[in-house]
């Protein structure tokens, strides 16, 4: 199992979607800490990347995926949906 980091900072990342490559559609991630998008090169490449092994959500987690949506809201100039 490859742990998926962030190839900038060495991060952790969560899932962001997927992106339109050769061959099909490919997991694409973004860092927690330095927001940095990315397709591992693995897949890039056709190989399987398995995620974190460990499913278990912190509280961290959840802030910095919140985090992420705010700034993109922020970016694109969304209204804020309650």
């Amino acid at each position: 199992m490859t742990k998926i980091t962030c190839p900038r900072c060495s991060g952790r990342v969560v899932k962001s979607g997927g992106a339109l490559r050769k061959g099909g559609k490919k997991q694409r991630y973004q860092c927690t800490e330095c927001g940095y998008p990315f397709v591992p090169e693995g897949e890039e490449k056709g190989e399987e990347f398995i995620p974190d092994p460990d499913p278990t959500i912190t509280a961290q987690d959840i802030e910095d995926a919140a985090e992420i949506i705010e700034n993109r809201r922020r970016k694109h100039r969304l209204p804020v949906v309650d």
